[in-house]
């Protein structure tokens, strides 16, 4: 797979190397990745509380639900068709027999986001209907939608 850059990315997201857990430009997990890209853009959005210190890689094993109780605590899930700039895509694994997502990225315009491989570190991806069947859903934290109502009103008050 070639790795393209979605046109208006700042480069220091490309490249980042894969560190489970971590959660800087040192290295990050798929979650990670997030975060930082978040954090970059004035947005802090809280860790997944799932009782546990760290989300361990195989988390869906002993309990998936809880997985998706800790995410939508942060924000609502969309469909395929409503995926927008800013949302956290979570993908599923056909060939792994668990139909909770198992893999992450977050949206960073319309058709691209950005993803973590451990063989490729970071990079971005077009969203497109070759990853329809694994798409498990979209979150759209709330912190961003705080963010863009601000800029709305701030807009219209100008």
């Amino acid at each position: 797979m070639s790795v393209k850059i979605a046109p208006d990315i700042d480069k220091k997201f490309i490249g980042i190397p894969f560190k489970e857990h971590g959660r800087d430009f040192d290295g990050v997990d798929c979650l990670g990745l997030s975060y930082v890209w978040y954090r970059e853009h004035g947005l802090v959005i809280e860790g997944i509380k799932t009782g546990e210190n760290e989300i361990s890689k195989f988390w869906w094993i002993g309990n998936p639900a809880h997985y998706i109780e800790g995410i939508t605590q942060h924000g609502t899930l969309h469909s395929f068709s409503e995926v927008r700039k800013h949302d956290v895509i979570l993908f599923f694994d056909p060939q792994n027999n668990s139909a909770m997502p198992v893999d992450a990225g977050v949206m960073v315009d319309d058709r691209h986001f950005l993803w973590m491989s451990e063989r490729l570190r970071s990079s971005t991806r077009m969203l497109d209907a070759e990853l329809k069947d694994k798409f498990w859903g979209a979150l759209r934290p709330f912190e961003v939608v705080k963010a863009a109502r601000k800029v709305t009103q701030k807009t219209l008050i100008t």
